[in-house]
């Protein structure tokens, strides 16, 4: 190789060294300045990072109940099936956490409540009561889940809520 190849080489190494020591100094700086604030963030390798637009932390030390309700208070917009919740509870969570069980306990509280489409339990999408159109049968459009999440043809929706009760549609 001629000498000013090589010496283009060692100046970027140069560079790059230089700009990765700035990079991890910033890093220490901001995460020692704002350490108070960034509980609700998860750690991960070198820095924090978060999906939600949120203020008030993750309750980490709180029952599932908490941290259940935390995510569809501030994280979720619109239905989401069981394993999209347990990915995102983990998530935030730092550590696995079964929450099935917790949103079906949600559920016959009457907090949580669950639609099913085309009378398939893995079509089923969570949500918040408030998100329901019971005359319909279904979600309200702002809360509805995604039309890619949803069967091409939806032929029936049931509303799934505590066992005293129960909405099918037929669509």
């Amino acid at each position: 190789m001629s000498k000013t190849i090589l010496e283009a080489i060692n100046q970027l190494e140069k560079e790059i060294s230089q700009k990765e020591a700035a990079l991890i100094e910033l890093k220490k700086m901001i995460g020692v300045e704002l350490s108070n604030e960034i509980k609700a963030l998860k750690p991960s390798t070198n820095y924090y990072e978060s999906d939600s637009k949120i203020n008030e932390p993750f309750p980490i030390k709180g029952r599932p109940e908490q941290k259940a309700m935390f995510l569809y208070s501030h994280v979720f917009q619109n239905g989401k099936r069981m394993f999209e919740i347990q990915e995102t509870i983990d998530k935030y969570n730092g550590d696995h956490l079964r929450i099935d069980n917790t949103i079906r306990r949600l559920k016959e509280e009457g907090i949580l409540i669950g639609v099913k489409y085309n009378n398939q339990n893995k079509l089923t999408f969570w949500g918040l009561r408030e998100w329901v159109n019971f005359d319909e049968g279904d979600y309200k459009e702002q809360y509805r889940p995604s039309k890619n999440e949803l069967p091409l043809k939806v032929v029936s929706s049931e509303i799934i809520t505590s066992k005293n009760e129960s909405v099918s549609n037929d669509i």
